[in-house]
């Protein structure tokens, strides 16, 4: 089994020249003015030597990828320096590894606190960019949380994200390519929100996440939920402390129609009964 080792400084593609993976999330996310003035040679790209979370990831990567691999079976091998895609030359992939089928492996060191949830805001936009890049039909990202977790999942092509996604790619690469400043633009505004909307329609790891707005039982039931749940914890806590009112001596207690009995047997304790006016 061929594991791909810790990369060392890239002497392959001059990141100047195209639209990496990680320039995706930015794209998407942010004023393209930085990155537009990273492209163009007007200011150096920032200097991640120094950055620990970066550096992390890096010296992590070839443990993350053998634990992956040992977990699903699945050989993690050594990709090509860079891949382009076939009809746009600007769009380029650096991939952590592939499987025996090319498909791309991203691996990933993030903070403990961090989720599922919170990892797809962040690399939903490199991955599915890496999916555009080489054709294939689905990724893996493999995860490690701090220093005690990990987890790995299937992402699906998301066919309208790439789509909407490669639009925004090439209107910023336009911008580069004649070396005009980006403005403020309506169409591509209006790119990101559709973008973001169908985020959700991503299947990962078999499953997707639903809108249930259009539901009128989801409604029915959410609107009992809000409506309750003061009330609910108003009982939760008076439950709570009406217990610590009664002394160990004491078998049963009652007044203003609630009573409390202590119970025997395998699972002893105080049991409430509202409703005991005697």
């Amino acid at each position: 089994m061929t594991i791909y080792s810790a990369p060392a400084p890239d002497p392959y593609i001059d990141r100047c020249l195209g639209i990496g993976g990680s320039d995706a999330k930015k794209i998407l996310d942010t004023d393209w003015i930085l990155l537009w003035e990273e492209k163009t040679r007007r200011i150096p790209a920032p200097d991640l030597s120094r950055r620990l979370n970066v550096q992390l990831g890096i010296h992590t990567e070839s443990f993350n990828l053998r634990w992956f691999s040992d977990l699903t079976g699945i050989e993690a091998h050594q990709p090509d320096p860079y891949y382009v895609h076939p009809s746009h030359s600007f769009m380029y992939a650096h991939l952590d590894a592939v499987t025996s089928t090319g498909e791309p492996i991203e691996a990933k060191h993030t903070n403990d606190r961090n989720d599922l949830n919170g990892l797809l805001e962040w690399y939903l936009p490199q991955l599915q960019h890496y999916l555009a890049v080489t054709g294939h039909e689905r990724t893996w990202l493999t995860v490690i949380y701090g220093n005690a977790r990990h987890s790995h999942h299937e992402i699906m092509r998301n066919i309208d994200y790439i789509d909407n996604l490669m639009e925004l790619e090439a209107a910023f690469w336009w911008h580069v390519k004649n070396d005009i400043r980006p403005e403020g633009n309506a169409k591509v505004e209006e790119t990101k929100a559709i973008i973001t909307s169908i985020a959700n329609d991503t299947v990962v790891d078999d499953m997707i996440v639903k809108d249930m707005n259009g539901n009128n039982r989801w409604a029915e039931c959410a609107a009992d939920l809000i409506a309750s749940a003061e009330s609910h914890k108003i009982y939760t806590d008076a439950n709570k402390e009406i217990r610590t009112l009664i002394d160990s001596n004491v078998r049963e207690a009652w007044g203003h129609g609630v009573s409390l009995k202590r119970t025997t047997g395998p699972r002893p304790g105080l049991r409430i009964k509202i409703g005991d006016n005697r």
